[in-house]
């Protein structure tokens, strides 16, 4: 080959033999230059360690790792390192080393025979070999069982947007010369091994053998693990020739492209409402917070378990005012790192986003939130195209670092994508960038990171139609099992949507619930297959949602049954005059 990668490893790595040290990870047509599978495996690894200290909310990591405590934590941490250094095992097979002829021949002389024909690869994709092959090791290394293994290796295998079917894994169990045997097999051991000491979970998977994965964590963690791949495949980031270690690289990308942290509401909890209002939105210094907002944030500040928000009142009340501030309230006390604002249409997300960034420049504090429109026709938008064009792509601030406008909103670079892009601190889109978290798509565990790591507000629900009720409930039911906050905001909305966003957001509340309480603490696999909420025969729980139940009203999901609060008039008037117009032919 011309340009060629040298193998040397840096002294802290275990040592790996010629074969492993063969096996390519990445190359260059063009160019016949290519990085080893066990540099990108590193560089990949310390991405990952690295979002998961300075990028993912606090609320997401505590999911993961099922708790609160340190330790629970750190073997969180530990375990997102190894799942993202090991998610190219797969790489390690005849079926993907064959792709590049004179790579294969070099793999060859170490040993590395391939017999296959050359057509059948497309057979086997490398992330379906990723999970045969890390489940295997698991069974074979650590001792765990196979539908256990499964909730790990799923992970791996779901690296390119979508898990392997089993029709996939069954193909490549019976394919042996493309998934490699023989001199293979013990390559691939020790690059697993290799993950394994990298991340120094060896002793968490021998401790935890028996506890799979649950079903929320291999969602999000794969999503994790699908950023850390893109950030490590990124040659401009990590330069093929650069042979400094995985930690010092991970560094440097993460610096250039200039990822903010998550968002850390600074609310004070007792802050008064109304100068709340004031400094948030600059209203005049005699503005009183009406009812309705009062309500909203009070229950925002005491409902025992922060879930689901439903403000039913007249349009004018300032339902989005009381939405952002729940939103500040709900963030600090679940860790959420930022907000999520859905709306029917893109001109009204347009109106919505000058709205929200007005009220991010005049947050507490001096941190940065990357921000997002999210909609077909976001590109003609002012706001959104000023953002971009402000240092390409770096900030807005104010002058002064103590008082209101001290936050800076930022549109970050690497996130100016429809897939990537959701994944801001800060988003206002249209609601089917809501709804489509509920459809089986590519990388849709994406989306669900997105949205896990944030407070949800949906405006104007009532504009849903029955089509789009289904898909929105299906969101709700994955928002419960996410702990996520969201406030849903109407001015009309029948009784029997009422209880149907609340019966799903509740059903998927519950039965993560369940699945985390079961007794051999496994974490079960989340299923959704029952709609709407577990009625008993002989009570309702939502009977007092049910019907007129007093507007404007706020009802709110706690930790048991769903309680709701009837708002006084704020006492606001509107005067519609109608004019009588012609009708004849000239007028």
């Amino acid at each position: 080959m011309g340009a060629t990668y040298s193998d040397d490893q840096p002294a802290n790595h275990p040592v790996l033999g010629p074969a492993a040290r063969s096996v390519w990870g990445k190359s260059d047509r063009d160019s016949e230059d290519w990085l080893p599978l066990y540099r990108h495996m590193s560089d990949s690894g310390a991405v990952a360690v690295l979002l998961w200290d300075r990028w993912l909310p606090s609320g997401v990591r505590t999911l993961v790792a099922g708790g609160t405590t340190e330790d629970e934590h750190a073997v969180a941490r530990r375990l997102v390192g190894w799942l993202a250094t090991a998610h190219d095992l797969g790489k390690a097979t005849p079926a993907f080393a064959m792709q590049v002829t004179p790579l294969a021949d070099g793999m060859h002389r170490q040993g590395l025979t391939m017999t296959a024909r050359r057509g059948d690869s497309v057979l086997v994709r490398h992330a379906t070999a990723s999970h045969l092959l890390l489940r295997r090791w698991l069974l074979d290394q650590v001792g765990m069982e196979g539908d256990i293994a499964d909730t790990y290796a799923v992970v791996v295998g779901g690296h390119h947007g979508v898990p392997p079917s089993t029709l996939a894994l069954e193909v490549a169990t019976n394919r042996p010369e493309l998934t490699g045997r023989g001199n293979w097999e013990a390559v691939q051991r020790e690059l697993a091994d290799y993950a394994a000491s990298e991340a120094g979970v060896a002793d968490d998977l021998r401790s935890r053998h028996h506890q799979s994965l649950d079903v929320r964590a291999q969602v999000l963690v794969t999503a994790l693990v699908i950023m850390a791949d893109w950030l490590a495949s990124n040659r401009d980031l990590f330069p093929w020739v650069d042979r400094s270690s995985g930690a010092d690289r991970a560094e440097r990308a993460l610096a250039d492209i200039g990822l903010p942290p998550a968002w850390q509401s600074t609310i004070e909890p007792g802050a008064d409402i109304h100068q709340l209002m004031r400094d948030r939105f600059e209203l005049p210094d005699d503005t009183m917070a009406r009812p309705v907002q009062q309500t909203v944030l009070e229950l925002a500040r005491t409902v025992d378990e922060p879930g689901l928000i439903i403000v039913e009142a007249p349009m004018g009340e300032g339902k989005t005012e009381a939405a952002l501030l729940a939103a500040e309230v709900l963030a600090q006390r679940t860790g959420a790192g930022g907000c999520f604002i859905a709306l029917p249409t893109m001109a009204t997300s347009d109106a919505m986003f000058t709205r929200v960034l007005a009220w991010a420049r005049h947050l507490p504090g001096n941190q940065q939130m990357s921000t997002f429109l999210a909609h077909g026709k976001a590109a003609l938008n002012e706001d959104a195209a000023d953002l971009r064009h402000a240092g390409r792509v770096r900030g807005v601030a104010q002058d002064d670092p103590d008082g209101p406008g001290a936050g800076s909103v930022v549109a970050v670079q690497w996130l100016a994508s429809r897939k990537k892009g959701v994944l801001s601190n800060l988003v206002v889109g249209t609601i089917d960038q809501l709804l489509v978290g509920a459809l089986k798509s590519r990388h849709l565990v994406l989306r669900h990171l997105a949205l896990a790591g944030k407070v949800v507000v949906i405006d104007e629900a009532h504009a849903a139609d029955q089509y789009m009720a289904q898909y929105l409930d299906r969101a709700l039911e994955w928002l419960g099992a996410y702990r996520v906050p969201t406030v849903v905001l109407s001015a009309t909305l029948p009784s029997d949507r009422r209880v149907a966003m609340v019966a799903a957001y509740e059903t998927g509340r519950r039965t993560t619930s369940a699945a985390n309480a079961s007794p051999d603490g496994s974490g079960s696999a989340l299923s959704f297959r029952r709609r709407g909420a577990v009625v008993s025969s002989a009570t309702d729980p939502y009977s007092g949602l049910r019907g007129d139940i007093g507007y404007p009203v706020v009802t709110a999901t706690t930790s048991s049954a769903p309680t709701r609060r009837i708002c006084e008039p704020s006492g606001r008037a509107t005067v519609v005059r109608v004019d009588r117009l012609a009708d004849d032919d000239a007028a």
